[in-house]
């Protein structure tokens, strides 16, 4: 069933990404978790979703998926938990893989998986 998204969970999820993005130590786990060259799939894939409508992106992606898991709001919250930042981790790349492809289904720029 589709998550219904309202502006503030757009907001949300567009703020969070952003905290994410600039957590450089989260990041640098991340890439110890995943590897260096999931990272910069991973880096080059944000530069092409966030050109565009994130937040709406988001929602496409959570719904495409059935994965609310992915939203970059919950990822924030497990990337605070020693527990499941390493969870985090693998969803932050798996959605900005997603994301990517979607940005390139509305843009036509094809993702880096």
């Amino acid at each position: 069933e589709d998550v219904v998204f309202d502006d503030a969970m757009r907001e949300s999820d567009v703020s969070a990404l952003s905290k994410l993005m600039a957590d450089m130590s989260f990041q640098e786990r991340c890439s110890k978790t995943c590897g260096a060259e999931k990272m910069d799939q991973f880096r080059a894939n944000h530069r092409k979703v966030e050109s565009g409508d994130v937040g709406r992106v988001v929602e496409a992606v959570v719904n495409l998926y059935g994965a609310p898991h992915l939203r970059p709001s919950t990822i924030l919250e497990k990337a605070a938990d020693e527990n499941a930042a390493t969870a985090a981790c693998w969803s932050l790349v798996t959605f900005m893989q997603y994301a990517a492809a979607r940005s390139a289904t509305e843009g036509g720029v094809a993702p880096e998986s």
